[in-house]
Order: structure tokens, then sequence, then C-alpha cells
């Protein structure tokens, strides 16, 4: 896989500065496009439950909407026009649009070989779950999640593969392949150790040694931490490694109810994380 376009989304008022600006360091890295997008919702019409509103307090809610919508555009087109004069040599376009968020993030994101993303509790409200939700589960491509702290120089040295044999981390193995290019270490890691999985490792470690011949693997024991927090752990002894897993290989409510290791890397994940679904 090539990397040739980035989307960034933005949205909410959380701080995106980080993620912005990673998506143009990555675009330099990878002599890719940066695409940036800014979906918002039409201004819905106003339905009023019991007694009607008065036209003075329609009025003032259509002028607070417009406000807001306003202020959203301004600051989010300041950041991208302020990040194309810091990174001149990175090919890059900027997109509003009005409609459903989902299914222009979608749309985007299935035109673009990556989507770049935030992780962290902050990037689960005021939109953002709705916009990783579209990048991730309906597009077909894969997501890079960035820390609040961004990435950087060394980011991508040092690469953890969440093994497990399933359509989806076949799916994110194929789409690591440009940062497996840049990676020194590259480490295939599975949690909880039977005959079955020892096999099912050693046989995703031979492939693997084609593209990257250093790699190596590792079963992590069982421990009193969840699955997720394995991971996450390991990633950041090793530096602040690059996660690179699949997304939902259950369905998605069973991970919300009963909690999930996609859930919980979402939500803290320290260190970069590449997902594909």
């Amino acid at each position: 896989m090539v990397i040739k376009r980035i989307l960034l989304p933005f949205g909410g008022n959380s701080d995106v500065k980080p993620i912005a600006e990673s998506a143009f360091y990555l675009g330099r890295l990878l002599s890719a496009q940066v695409r940036g997008l800014l979906a918002q919702r039409p201004y819905p019409f106003l339905a009023t439950v019991g007694e009607p509103l008065s036209p003075e307090m329609i009025q003032f809610l259509v002028e607070h909407e417009q406000r807001t919508r306003a202020e959203n555009f301004g600051r989010a087109q300041e950041m991208f026009q302020d990040l194309q004069a810091r990174f001149p040599h990175v090919d890059a376009e900027w997109i509003a649009a009005d409609g459903s968020i989902r299914d222009l993030v979608s749309h985007s994101a299935r035109l673009a070989d990556i989507t770049i993303l935030g992780s962290g509790s902050q990037f689960e409200e005021n939109g953002w779950e709705e916009i990783r939700e579209a990048a991730l589960l309906g597009s077909g491509r894969p997501i890079l999640l960035v820390p609040s702290t961004g990435i950087g120089e060394g980011s991508f040295g040092t690469i953890v593969i969440a093994w497990k044999d399933s359509i989806e981390v076949a799916r994110a193995i194929a789409a690591a392949d440009p940062f497996l290019m840049l990676a020194k270490k590259v480490y295939l890691v599975t949690v909880g150790e039977n005959n079955e999985t020892e096999a099912s490792l050693q046989h995703a470690e031979n492939y693997l040694q084609l593209h990257f011949a250093e790699l190596r693997s590792e079963i992590l024991g069982p421990s009193d931490k969840s699955i997720g927090e394995t991971l996450i752990g390991t990633c950041e002894g090793r530096g602040g490694a690059l996660l690179v897993m699949g997304a939902y290989s259950h369905w998605r409510w069973q991970e919300r109810v009963f909690g999930g290791v996609s859930e919980y890397v979402l939500r803290e994940a320290r260190t970069p994380v590449l997902m594909a679904h």
C-alpha cells in the first residue's frame, strides 16, 4: 500500500492542533497530500414540544447557531492555512461541506489512503465519535490515531503488531506497509498462550519476515491486566512504538457493552495506533 492522500477531519471543540500538525508531518514524510475536511450538519429546523418558541427566541437560536458554525469554520480554516505556510512542500487542500457528517466523512475517507484522528477521552464527544466511526467503519480504509503529544521523529522507529488470526488484523498489517519501511524494530505480539496461539503466531512470523527480516515474535503471558492495557503498556515500554491492530473483530455493540480491546485502545492509547476494520 502506498499513502498518497491523508484525510484530516475537523470537528468539535477538542484541541486538534497536534493532530493537524501530525497530518502535515506525515504528509511531508511520505510525500502525500493532506486533505482537510470540515463537515457540519445543516442548521436543523427547530421542533418545539409544549409551548411554541417566540419569534425572538427562534431568532436568537438561529443567530447563535450561525455564529458557532462561523467560528468553527474560521478556526479550522485558519489552523489549516497556518500549517500550509509551515509545511510549504506538502500538497494540501481544504474542503468545507454541509450535510450528514457520517456520509461526508465516509465518502472522503474512501477516497483517501488513511484518515488521521486523535485518541483519548476528549475525542469521545462533540461529534468526534461519529467522525471516527464513519472513517473506521464506513470507508474500508485504515485510520491513524495520534495521541495529544502528536508524532514526530522516531514515532515509527519501532512497531508493535498485535497479532490475531482475523480479517481485520490482516487488513491492518497490509495498511502498515509504508510504516514498516520506516521502522528499525518490529515486534509481532499476541496475548495469552495455548497451542493454537503459538502455531498461528509462528505462521504469521514466517510470512512477515518476508517483508521485515528482523521481525521478532513474542507471546505476552496472561496477567491481571486486560489485553488493551497489555498492548498499550508494551508500546510505551518500547519507546512509544506504533501499535498496529485490527478493530472490532466482534460486533461493535458487544465491545461497548462488555468492554473490548478496540474501545479501550481508542480511549486510552498514549502512542500512535494504526487500526483497520
